[in-house]
């Protein structure tokens, strides 16, 4: 399991990583308890959102973000992870939640 830290207090997360990588799934959670018809009609895109991640091992990792929504993956990119300290990650801007698929390069 990963421990996801959000910069953006209305986005939560959960991750699993293992040697070769892993996904992480993020969440907007600022309509929580709201019906679903407000949830599907909120346009509220969230941006610069930086997601600091424990757990991960050293290493360079490409990320596919994975719309959920319009159901495809953005522009991937790649994050370095550092030895001993959590890895930063530059989420793309992002409408209710994404996924990051995360493979070791």
């Amino acid at each position: 399991a990963l421990q996801l830290e959000s910069s953006d207090e209305a986005v939560r997360g959960w991750g699993l990583a293992g040697q070769e990588g892993g996904l992480i799934w993020l969440q907007d959670f600022s309509l929580e308890g709201k019906s679903v018809e407000e949830v599907r009609a909120d346009e509220t895109v969230r941006q610069d959102v930086e997601l600091t991640v424990n757990g991960m091992a050293a290493g360079t990792y490409q990320i596919h973000p994975y719309d959920t929504w319009l159901g495809e993956y953005l522009e991937p990119f790649s994050v370095e992870c550092k030895e001993e300290q959590p890895c930063l990650i530059s989420v793309p801007a992002f409408q209710a939640d994404i996924a990051l698929k995360i493979e070791q390069q």
